[in-house]
């Protein structure tokens, strides 16, 4: 019987904006996201990435988390194939 995974889901995104005298406006985001086996607390999986001038807040940080999501569950499930083999 297989184990179930429960995972513990811990992402950041922090937005900060820089406008230097010609008054153009820069932003940016670092981002980090962690998965945590919900039973040991253990870190099983981990992220990060820096994105420039991102269009909209909102968008981005939807699509950012959504696309996180798939490929953590993509990596897990290669990793279990792989143990399996």
């Amino acid at each position: 019987m297989q184990k179930m995974l429960g995972v513990i889901v811990v992402i950041f995104i922090l937005f900060e904006s820089c406008s230097p005298s010609n008054k153009i406006t820069y932003s940016w985001s670092n981002n980090d996201g962690n998965l945590f086996d919900a039973e040991t607390k253990t870190l099983i999986w981990s992220v990060q990435t820096k994105t420039i001038n991102p269009g909209s807040i909102e968008k981005f940080s939807k699509a950012l988390i959504e696309s996180m999501l798939k490929r953590s569950m993509e990596d897990l499930r290669n990793l279990q194939i792989g143990l399996k083999n």
